[in-house]
């Protein structure tokens, strides 16, 4: 079925479609050349506009948004004596993190068993880098998963 609604007066016929009036002949037959060439046109007007705010937004580098250095990078360059006389807040600085604003009930909130996977996709949608921070943080305390 066709979206389009044509409308006889005296001597003209109106084609008519959901962005008005389209076509407007004097023999009475709907001119589907001008309708082409007019959505032919809107469409390239829609993709300049695109263009331009492609060209003005600048591009995330899927590599920003990876920690600096992971647990496991951070537990190797310790080593495994070291690693384990750090304390929780050393743990959290040597990824990058700033303890005071870690808490270990929030990394077990979004990464803990039981975690609540919601949160942690709405953060890593809204925040990926926190999110990459956080999950790092999470590793590297042990609440990964616990």
């Amino acid at each position: 079925m066709s979206n389009i609604d044509t409308t006889t007066t005296d001597t003209t016929t109106i084609a008519f479609t959901a962005s008005g009036t389209v076509a407007n002949t004097p023999d009475g037959t709907i001119d589907w050349e001008s309708m082409y060439k007019a959505k032919a046109e809107e469409t390239e007007r829609l993709s300049a506009v695109l263009a331009a705010t492609r060209a003005s937004t600048p591009a995330t580098d899927p590599q920003s948004l990876k920690p600096k250095i992971t647990a496991d990078r951070a537990k190797a360059l310790a080593g495994p004596a070291e690693f384990l006389r750090m304390t929780r807040d050393q743990k959290i600085q040597s990824v990058g993190g700033d303890p005071k604003s870690v808490s270990d009930e929030g990394l077990r909130k979004l990464f803990g068993r039981g975690a609540d996977f919601q949160l942690a996709s709405d953060l890593a949608r809204s925040n990926p880098a926190k999110y990459a921070l956080l999950k790092q943080c999470a590793l590297i305390t042990g609440a990964y998963g616990m």
